[in-house]
């Protein structure tokens, strides 16, 4: 997970959303419980996401230390990158 996370990052520093957001992932299907690749994943794959009403909460939920697990289960994500990144971790969790 370490090796896509630090190409989702690289990716990211140049600004290459698509590929960062593929990258973080191939992370997170490897890491789904890591709270710190949550964030990451919704922080790159927020770039690659139109935005809806919710957003800004989902993001902040997921940001929270620890998680709002509840929030990010209450909140619609309809973006694809990061709905998977926030349901493996949801998934992993519990």
């Amino acid at each position: 997970y370490k090796a896509w996370q630090n190409l989702a990052v690289a990716f990211a520093e140049r600004e290459r959303w698509d590929e960062a957001a593929a990258a973080i992932v191939q992370a997170v299907e490897r890491r789904p419980h890591d709270a710190l690749l949550l964030r990451n994943g919704v922080r790159i794959t927020a770039q690659v996401c139109p935005p809806w009403a919710e957003r800004g909460g989902v993001v902040e939920a997921a940001l929270a230390r620890p998680p709002d697990r509840a929030a990010l289960r209450a909140a619609p994500v309809p973006c694809a990158p990061m709905a998977h990144v926030i349901g493996r971790f949801l998934g992993a969790g519990g």
